[in-house]
């Protein structure tokens, strides 16, 4: 026969574990030891975010040193003077063939090189310019984009970094130099040794005085 009485609670085993009630935190008991708080942990930046502000700060740090090294404008214009005159003296100097022929190679020759050494940079900063207005203008679509990617375009927002600077072009000052003093050395020969048929073809002009 199975007996079905309740057991005793008083019997049953010790759990070693146990934390006995009289150390419970609780306000019947201050001094009880007090158990560890959680504490909540700050969630990661989203990487879409962090990613776009990289961009943004690197895009405005790349335009702003851009514009600090641009040519300066007095230099610009100085060329752009140097290489009008240099082109109308050689246009002017044709005129002159039907003097002196040796004098006229010279002024074509004196002239180009004016013209060659004011010319050919404006023409290096125009190739210059027109890369970087392409670039900057690459640059800010970019910035533009990485400011509306989300934390699920994180893998777009780290392709839009910005393109490094395109570098200038060669500017082959050496052989540019030397074109440039070889044409003026050859100009100068050639108007010195026409300069007396120069000179007989067009006289000085006085004033004169009429007698009567």
């Amino acid at each position: 026969m199975t007996d079905h009485t309740t057991p005793d609670p008083r019997n049953r085993p010790v759990n070693p574990y146990a934390v006995p009630q009289d150390r419970q935190p609780g306000p019947s008991n201050p001094y009880a030891a007090p158990q560890p708080q959680y504490q909540p942990q700050q969630a990661p930046a989203a990487p879409a975010a962090s990613t776009a502000s990289r961009v943004a700060n690197t895009t405005v740090a790349a335009l702003q040193e851009v514009h600090a090294t641009r040519p300066g404008l007095i230099s610009t214009v100085l060329l752009w003077i140097g290489a009008v005159c240099g082109v109308l003296a050689f246009l002017g100097t044709f005129t002159e063939f039907g003097d002196s022929v040796p004098y006229a190679l010279g002024g074509l020759c004196i002239s180009a090189a004016v013209t060659l050494a004011c010319a050919w940079p404006l023409s290096r900063r125009h190739i210059d310019r027109k890369a970087l207005t392409a670039w900057e203008e690459d640059v800010r679509r970019n910035r533009e984009l990485s400011a509306l990617l989300t934390e699920e375009d994180a893998a777009i927002a780290a392709g839009l970094a910005p393109a490094p600077r395109p570098t200038p072009v060669p500017r082959h000052w050496k052989v540019v130099g030397a074109a440039t003093v070889l044409l003026g050395i050859v100009g100068g020969a050639l108007v010195g040794a026409g300069q007396d048929e120069y000179d007989k073809a067009n006289p000085p002009t006085y004033g004169s005085s009429t007698t009567r």
